[in-house]
C-alpha cells in the first residue's frame, strides 16, 4: 500500500487535469499511469486468485498472515494495509471512471488502467 499510497496523489492530479487542454500525453504522465497500472498487477497477483471454475477467495497465505492473535500489531498492520489499498483503489477507479463519463477521448484516463482495474476486482470479488 505504501507505494500505491506514494503515486496516488500524483495519480488522482493527473485525473484532475483531464479536459483542460494540453490534450497531449508527456512521458511524465506515461510513465505515472504504467507505474500505476504495475503496482496494481502486482497487487493483484499476490492478493487475490485467479478464481476460474472455482469461488474467488484471498489465498490463504495472506488470510494467515492477516488472522488475529498471531503477531497481535503485524497482523493488524497487515489488514489495515490491504484495507487501505483496497479503499485507494477504489478511489482511483471511481475518479477514473467519472473523467471517462464527461471525458471519454483525453489521454490521461488510461484504458490500460482501467482495464486492469476491472481485471483487479474481478479477481477480488
Amino acid at each position: 500500500a505504501g507505494m500505491f499510497q506514494q503515486c496516488m496523489p500524483r495519480l488522482m492530479a493527473l485525473f484532475e487535469g483531464a479536459g483542460t487542454g494540453g490534450e497531449m500525453l508527456s512521458p511524465d504522465m506515461a510513465a505515472l499511469l504504467e507505474e500505476a497500472r504495475m503496482l496494481l498487477l502486482c497487487a493483484g497477483h499476490l492478493l487475490t486468485d485467479d478464481c476460474v471454475g472455482e469461488t474467488p477467495a484471498i489465498p490463504e497465505s495472506v488470510v494467515r498472515a492477516c488472522q488475529p492473535g498471531r503477531g497481535g500489531a503485524e497482523s493488524d498492520s497487515c489488514t489495515a494495509s490491504i484495507l487501505t489499498l483496497i479503499e485507494m483503489l477504489k478511489s482511483v477507479a471511481e475518479a477514473q471512471a467519472m473523467k471517462v463519463a464527461t471525458y471519454p477521448a483525453d489521454p490521461r484516463l488510461s484504458p490500460l488502467l482501467a482495464k486492469t482495474l476491472v481485471w483487479f476486482f474481478g479477481r477480488w470479488g
